[in-house]
């Protein structure tokens, strides 16, 4: 090293040691920075959230027009809708055995047919397929049982016995312990209000397993009351998995997504006249009024 190059180092050293400081940031300006950037992630953060909902809220239509189109293969290939409640094993013609809901027997429309083929027949027909589809959800809470689903269907009147047909929902029970017991099929020869008026299929944040039989769990229904309760479209789930609360409610703000038996799929307003949400439910109650629920449709 020369003179003057071991003058400079020694210089620098010297200086170190007297508190001098190397050209940097110092501690105050690095928390400085990272204030700043806080609060600009602060200010972009509702921006960002507001971007993402819509795409969520893309992949709920999606799902959910995929099943109205299943149910609507099934219904033109059946001549009727699947029921609320069926037999799983279909050799027993819905005599006896396990119950299932409406999903199963959708299944092959729903390119499952190995799910459907394996738990139908023998020793099989007497399990339940705890299996997480991903075309029947839109937002399943962390930590949910894999079988859980995020879509309902029209059942109707609230309870097992409708005042008049015309009471009845889109998908009515169709297990029987015996030859005896009598069923209603429904098919869109039954739906006289009209298929793009008549509700099919919903959201709701509180559904239960697609395998369960109960009403509560797979379907939405009216009651002849003037406000719903609880009311719609409520973003906290009242008891997910629980299934006593068989109405509509979605993760978005503002309503809930519906599909109707047309096969197009609305944004329904959480503010939609419990009358008007009585007749949509209705397939063959009275025409449809003027008054519109919807806000989008898709």
């Amino acid at each position: 090293m020369s003179h003057k190059g071991k003058d400079m180092f020694l210089s620098n050293r010297g200086r170190a040691a007297r508190g001098g400081t190397y050209s940097g940031f110092a501690l105050k300006e690095v928390l400085a920075i990272l204030v700043v950037m806080a609060m600009l992630f602060a200010m972009l953060w509702p921006a960002i959230s507001q971007q993402r909902t819509p795409s969520r809220k893309t992949g709920c239509i999606n799902n959910q027009h995929n099943v109205g189109i299943a149910l609507i293969r099934f219904e033109g290939e059946k001549n009727r809708y699947p029921g609320s409640t069926n037999n799983q094993n279909p050799d027993s013609e819905g005599l006896g055995g396990r119950e299932t809901g409406w999903v199963y027997p959708l299944l092959p429309y729903l390119d499952r047919s190995d799910i459907f083929n394996t738990y139908s027949a023998g020793v099989s027909a007497g399990q339940v397929p705890d299996l997480r589809l991903k075309v029947l959800i839109c937002e399943v809470p962390e930590g949910a049982e894999n079988a859980r689903s995020s879509y309902v269907v029209n059942t109707g009147w609230l309870g097992d016995a409708a005042p008049e047909d015309r009471a009845l929902g889109v998908f009515t029970q169709q297990y029987r312990r015996s030859a005896d017991e009598a069923r209603t099929l429904m098919n869109t020869g039954s739906i006289r209000d009209g298929l793009a008026t008549t509700l099919m299929l919903a959201e709701n944040v509180d559904a239960g397993n697609w395998t369960s039989p109960r009403e509560g769990c797979v379907g939405f229904t009216w009651q002849p009351t003037a406000e719903p309760s609880p009311g719609f479209a409520l973003n906290e789930g009242k008891g997910a998995g629980e299934c006593l609360y068989p109405r509509p409610s979605s993760p978005h703000t503002g309503g809930f997504l519906a599909t109707f038996c047309d096969g197009h799929t609305d944004f329904i307003d959480e503010d939609i006249d419990y009358a008007v949400y009585q007749q949509l439910m209705t397939p063959n109650g009275a025409s449809f009024p003027q008054q519109q629920p919807t806000s989008e449709s898709y």
